[in-house]
């Protein structure tokens, strides 16, 4: 308690250092306006003279307060960090403070400025006044029309006159000033043609700006708080507002595919339903799903041959597009296009018995490539659009392997069957068989 019976002591000394330096500085500055706006006219040049020396004591006399105002526009600031209960108060004091310093520095630029102008103007008067004097006093000898009787006579009114010529020229550099527009009727020209109402208003406008700035400038510790949590809300709607959108373009994102990934299952199956009508026509049975065959996947691929048999590589290995459908009765077919699927007319046609499907890893020629081996030996390179499309094959294809392997397929009994002969040739068959056998017992 001691220590802080210490501090609210010391806060109220500077306090109340601060008014009187303020006050102090306020009343002084008052009165130097007062001064700068007296209005005695000068009468001459050594008036004028006279009165821009005071003048420029007026502005030795604001530089050597301004030590003053510095220490008091601290003291405030210091005040005001110490969050004071009369904080309040302090900035009110700083701001006019603040506003009365310009207030000064720009009359008395302004008194500087007319200062000067005035000066100017009387100089010009007096310039003016004498060289009308130094014409006045010159005219009589121009209009005198005395040339002289004798020679003597003639060649002292021609010195006379060369002396009189020299004359005109030491003036002709006072008659080039006097040529020269001031400062007064340059402005005049410059048509600066804004009214006093004109003049005020933006008078006003800049007293206003000043205003704000100094306000912001002497803010109160709780000001800087709020103005602090307000910034933060308004970075944090930032934030939010930033991630609603980006929510809202993934949930657009992820609907566009979802719709992409629908409008293909209805493609395919489109083409499923076509195939499955056409295979009740007339056809190898081996190589088209029956309808309502839910394995069958079809899409175009890039196609390479690569070995024919473990020993053997191809013939052609190059890479050509081809069609491919896969369905669950073993055969992985190859068309040229949709028209060829509707006939039933493959261009070639893999049995998966026995085959294996990976990623091709070791060919770096080209990407998203996976490998299928054959029971035989035979290899095959296929290539996707991208990886997505690649794992969707070799998982299909892994599927029509597993299955194979654990099932059979029904393709591969249908072949076996119509490799055996007909009962009758069978029976026929095993009788000749056995005749022989007992021609064979008989010979014994």
């Amino acid at each position: 308690m001691v220590e802080m019976r210490k501090r609210q002591l010391n806060d109220s000394s500077d306090l109340f250092k601060f008014f009187n330096l303020a006050r102090d500085l306020m009343m002084w500055m008052e009165t130097q306006m007062r001064e700068m706006m007296n209005e005695d006219k000068p009468r001459d040049v050594s008036g004028v003279e006279l009165l821009i020396n005071n003048h420029k004591s007026l502005k030795a006399e604001i530089d050597a307060r301004a030590e003053n105002f510095t220490i008091c526009i601290n003291l405030g600031r210091e005040i005001l960090t110490r969050s004071h209960l009369r904080q309040q108060e302090v900035k009110d004091k700083c701001v006019q403070l603040c506003l009365k310093k310009d207030e000064i520095d720009d009359q008395w630029m302004e008194r500087w400025e007319y200062l000067e102008l005035i000066l100017e103007v009387y100089q010009f008067a007096r310039d003016a006044t004498v060289a009308e004097h130094y014409l006045i006093a010159a005219e009589p000898y121009l209009l005198n029309d005395d040339l002289g009787e004798t020679l003597d006579q003639v060649e002292q009114l021609i010195k006379k006159h060369e002396t009189f010529v020299k004359s005109i020229l030491a003036q002709e550099d006072r008659f080039n000033a006097l040529r020269k527009l001031t400062k007064l009727e340059e402005k005049f020209l410059k048509a600066d043609r804004k009214d006093a109402k004109t003049r005020e208003l933006e008078k006003h406008e800049l007293n206003v700006k000043r205003r704000n700035r100094y306000v912001q400038e002497f803010r109160t510790v709780e000001e800087i708080e709020a103005e602090k949590r307000a910034k933060e809300e308004v970075e944090r709607a930032e934030r939010e507002l930033e991630e609603q959108v980006k929510r809202e373009l993934e949930e657009k994102e992820r609907q566009k595919e979802a719709a992409d990934v629908f409008d293909a299952a209805k493609a395919i199956a489109q083409v499923g339903a076509t195939v499955a009508t056409t295979s009740r026509s007339p056809g190898s049975a081996s190589t088209l799903p029956r309808q309502g065959d839910e394995s069958r996947f079809e899409g175009q691929l890039s196609r390479k041959h690569e070995w024919e048999s473990v020993n053997r590589k191809a013939s052609n290995r190059s890479w050509d597009k081809v069609l491919c459908v896969l369905s669950s009765s073993n055969r992985f077919e190859f068309y040229k296009d949709q028209k060829h699927v509707k006939n039933n007319k493959p261009m070639d046609s893999l049995s998966l018995n026995g085959a294996s499907v990976e990623v091709a890893r070791d060919y770096t020629k080209k990407e998203h490539v996976f490998r299928l081996r054959l029971g035989n030996g035979g290899q095959y390179l296929f290539r996707a659009k991208d990886d997505q499309e690649m794992n969707t094959w070799i998982n299909r294809i892994q599927s029509v392997i597993n299955s194979v392997g654990t099932n059979g397929s029904p393709s591969d009994i249908t072949n076996k069957t119509k490799s055996l002969p007909p009962p009758d040739k069978q029976r026929g068959a095993g009788i000749g068989y056995s005749g022989s056998l007992k021609k064979d017992q008989y010979k014994k």
